[in-house]
């Protein structure tokens, strides 16, 4: 009798822990291949800004245009630093290629940067005072984060 339940209770453990595992390794893998999952971003500033559910749907549409547009600057810049690696691989000094390459990582950051401002200004044009103020003390928030900010509207926004 012992042993029949001491084999159930191993073999519900083994699943459990099998469970946890798999879940574990389903969202490492994910993560690792770069699929970032957006859908939770609208859910999370309607329920901290108390959006209505026309303004969601407004900044969810906005929040996916900007997100669309700016993928191919954030691939280009993936790119760039390849290429910056695979110079410092090869040369033994700074050379004008790496301060090139440097400055065109500079240039394609400010892009992301504009579209962004742009993005947030758009935003504000669909949120009351209160929303903004709100808005504005999650970013001060996110960015006193040990140096840390998600570049307001485009990075995930962790509070």
């Amino acid at each position: 009798m012992k042993t029949k339940i001491l084999s159930a209770l191993l073999i519900l453990s083994l699943g459990i822990n099998a469970g946890v595992i798999g879940t574990i390794g389903f969202h490492w893998m994910r993560h690792r291949c770069g699929q970032k999952d957006d859908s939770g971003f609208v859910k999370h500033m309607q329920r901290k800004l108390g959006l209505s559910p026309e303004q969601a749907a407004i900044l969810e549409k906005d929040h996916m245009e900007l997100q669309t547009g700016i993928q191919p600057i954030r691939t280009t810049i993936q790119n760039k630093r390849m290429e910056l690696l695979s110079l410092l691989e090869k040369e033994n000094a700074y050379s004008p290629a790496t301060d090139a390459l440097i400055g065109d990582i500079a240039q394609l950051q400010m892009e992301i940067e504009r579209n962004v401002i742009h993005h947030s200004f758009d935003t504000k044009k669909i949120l009351t005072p209160a929303q903004q103020n709100k808005l504005y003390a999650l970013l001060r928030k996110g960015m006193q984060r040990g140096g840390k900010h998600p570049t307001f509207m485009h990075d995930k926004m962790i509070y």
